[in-house]
C-alpha cells in the first residue's frame, strides 16, 4: 500500500495518498517502518492543507524515532499552516541539523516575516553563517 500511497501523491493526489497510507498502517507488522509511513501521512495532509492531521502524524513519526528530520520538517509545515509560527520555528530548532532542509522551509516561507523574524530561526540561520 505505501507504493500506492507514494504513487498517488506523485500525482497530487493527496486524499488517496493519506487513505492508501492509512491502510498500510493498518498492515504494518512492527513499528521498525511506520514512522515513515506516519510522515508520508503527514506530508499528503500537509500538502492538501489538512494541517491538524498533518501535525498529529508529524508527532507521531517523531514520537516513533525521535531523530527523523523529515518528521520535523513536515511538523514545522503543519505549525506554519496553522499559523503557529513561533512553534514551527521552535520545531526547526528543535530537530532539524539538515540544513538543506532548513533552507527549504526559510525559502518557502520567505514573505512571511513572523516566521523569518523568530529568535530560533535567525539563531539558525546565524550559526550557519558561521565559519568552521
Amino acid at each position: 500500500m505505501r507504493p500506492a500511497g507514494d504513487e498517488a501523491f506523485k500525482r497530487g493526489n493527496y486524499r488517496d495518498a493519506w487513505t492508501k497510507y492509512s491502510e498500510s498502517l493498518d498492515l504494518v507488522p512492527n513499528q521498525q517502518i511506520a514512522f515513515k509511513i506516519y510522515c508520508n501521512r503527514a506530508m499528503a495532509f500537509v500538502k492538501a492543507n489538512r494541517f491538524e492531521e498533518g501535525l498529529a502524524d508529524a508527532e507521531k513519526a517523531i514520537q516513533l524515532k525521535s531523530d527523523f528530520e523529515k518528521a520535523f520538517y513536515w511538523k514545522a509545515k503543519a505549525l506554519y499552516g496553522l499559523r503557529n509560527f513561533s512553534d514551527a520555528a521552535l520545531c526547526v530548532v528543535e530537530g532539524m541539523s539538515d540544513f538543506e532542509m532548513l533552507l527549504d522551509l526559510v525559502v518557502s516561507y520567505s514573505r512571511s516575516r513572523a516566521f523569518l523574524a523568530s529568535p530560533a530561526v535567525l539563531a539558525i540561520l546565524r550559526l550557519q553563517a558561521q565559519p568552521g
